[in-house]
């Protein structure tokens, strides 16, 4: 798996709500995110989202994400490959993952996701992408 793969399927992963990864593993409905009820996910919809969860698999509250948080919010990851996320997402070295860090590369994610190139996400291209990552 690339790079750019791996990054976004991690990104997917962190669509996983908190409450769900001790059971089977499930991304959040297309509504969830759709905060606006527009029928179309904007890339400020995602990011939001993604702060929201990073925020709430930062369980010492530090604004930054270490290994272990990560593997224990993300049921798929252990310490050592969550470690190995970090070290490629990780812009200042500090072994730890910044909120800000971890939507680096939402822009390309979100381009990935954005097949018809209008900005926007529509459901049909959400469910595509989640099932070219197998989820």
């Amino acid at each position: 798996m690339n790079k750019t793969s791996r990054i976004a399927a991690f990104a997917i992963t962190l669509l996983v709500p908190t409450a769900l990864v001790a059971q089977a593993p499930a991304l959040p409905s297309f509504e969830e995110v759709d905060k606006n009820r527009d029928g179309s996910l904007s890339q400020a919809e995602v990011r939001k989202y993604v702060d929201k969860r990073s925020r709430d698999i930062d369980f010492n509250r530090n604004g930054r994400l270490d290994p272990v948080e990560i593997a224990d919010a993300v049921s798929s990851m252990n310490a050592r490959q969550a470690a190995n996320y970090i070290d490629l997402m990780d812009r200042d070295g500090d072994n730890e993952l910044s909120y800000d860090e971890m939507a680096q590369d939402m822009p390309m994610l979100f381009g990935m996701a954005d097949t018809d190139s209008d900005d926007l996400i529509s459901l049909e291209e959400y469910v595509s992408i989640l099932a070219h990552y197998g989820h």
